[in-house]
Parts: C-alpha cells; structure tokens; sequence
C-alpha cells in the first residue's frame, strides 16, 4: 500500500508543476491572447462502459463464461478536478484539468461457516489535459451558457494492486493478508467529447456542470500488460479500450 501512495504522491507532484507552470504561461499571455481566465475545482467521478473486464468481478462464479480477473469496478468512481479556464470572446473557452481518480473496490466470498475470503482492489488515475469548447447559447434570463467540446488527457495510472484476505471465525487474530502486485503503471492518452453548462452565482463565482463520453486509452496500448483496470493479466491477451462516462462539477472563481 505504501509503494502505491508514493508513486501516487510523486505523481501528483509532477502534474501540480505542470499545472503552475501552465498556470503562469497563460496569466503571461492573458492580455495577447485570452480575455479573461477563472480557476475552479470541484468533484469528478467515473463510469466505465460497455462490457470492459474492468467491470467484471475479480473471481468469477458463471462457469458458463470464459474466465478472466476482473476489476471489480462495475459502481461510480470518485475523484476530484481542478481547472483552468481561459477565456476568448463570449464563444470560446479553452480549459487545461487535473483529475485524480480513486478506482476502488472491494468482494467478499463466503467459503464456508468458519470461512470467509475478502478481495480489494485499487488503481489510482492522475490526468492533466486540455481542449476546445464552443459555446452553443447564452441563457439571458439565467446567466448561463450552454457548451459542447472535446479535450484530449494524458493518464498516469499507478501500478494495480490486489489484496488478499481471508478471515477465520475460529482464529479472529490470525493475519493472512498480503498485497498482491501483477501489473505495472501504465502512461495512456485519452480523448472526451463534453457538454457542459456554466452559471453565473455571483459577480465573479461560477458553478460549471458537464457530462463527458470518452475513451481513458486511445493510444498507446500494451497488449503484454494486458488489461489497462485490472489487478492480473492471466488469461489476458491485448489491452481493450476503456470506454468511460465522466461527470464533472466545478466551483469556479473568475480573475
């Protein structure tokens, strides 16, 4: 659990200096290029689509099916998003987002009365990107506009990790837990089409609302790695795309 955390926090560190360092090019370039710029943050969760093995469960029950590790990420994912907007005329804006996503879940098997089997599995995503967005209409009567776009992400993902434990009723004090690490990190470009719609509260708070469809690995993929969301890559052969949904709010404050 510590080698995960540390590569998360050394991530973290890297993307943060991307971030202020875009943060000042564009304060520098404000009054050449852009008319106004804000700053939001806010909460941003993840879906994955279709029939990806990242939704499977980890151990698989039907023996009807061709058996595969699965993620286990089958519920909503959360994280968090900050943002950067900068902003040219009244139609377009041009965003640059930090997310970090905390992909987890948790099985649990009743083997037998005195038996039970408990699996956890974490992957952490840390993106930076950036994109176009036009806006469509301006709401008068409600200080709103209503946005569509698409961006382009760069995706860190942290080595998966798998925990194993089981519990005994008859020896509660027996510790049988070990972390088991198959797969490493992985470095993948992906690209959302979003629609969104940002309101005025205030003279300079905002609220920006968007939904998103993508894709967390366009480009490039690692068939030896297998899977890009799940802990193992037995019986794995190539790396399938991740479709997601992303659902994003944002409390913004204009500068």
């Amino acid at each position: 659990m510590n080698d995960i955390f540390t590569q998360t926090n050394n991530n973290m560190k890297k993307l943060l200096s991307i971030a202020l360092w875009i943060f000042l090019f564009a304060t520098a370039v404000k009054a050449e290029i852009f008319d106004a710029y804000s700053i939001g943050a806010g909460i941003s969760t993840f879906s994955i689509l279709g029939d990806n093995p990242a939704q499977l469960p980890i151990i698989q029950n039907d023996t009807a099916k061709r058996f595969v590790y699965g993620g286990s990420f089958d519920a909503v994912q959360s994280g968090f998003a900050a943002r950067l907007t900068m902003y040219k005329g009244e139609k377009i804006r041009v965003p640059v987002d930090i997310d970090f996503t905390i992909y987890s879940s948790g099985e649990r098997y009743p083997v037998s009365g005195l038996l039970t089997i408990y699996y956890w599995h974490e992957v952490h995503n840390l993106s930076i990107g950036s994109g176009f967005y036009y806006v469509l209409t301006h709401l008068d009567w409600a200080k709103t506009d209503i946005y569509v776009g698409a961006d382009l992400r760069g995706n860190i993902i942290t080595r998966a990790e798998l925990t194993y434990r089981d519990h005994w009723r008859n020896d509660v004090n027996r510790d049988t837990s070990y972390v088991v690490n198959r797969k490493y990190g992985a470095f993948r470009i992906g690209s959302f089409a979003r629609l969104g719609i940002e309101g005025q509260l205030k003279s300079k708070l905002k609220i920006d609302a968007s939904i998103g469809v993508g894709v967390l690995n366009l480009f490039p993929r690692d068939n030896n790695r297998g899977e890009l969301l799940t802990p193992l890559r037995y019986f794995e052969k190539k790396e399938q795309i991740v479709p997601v949904f992303n659902f994003m709010l944002l409390l913004k404050y204009s500068l």
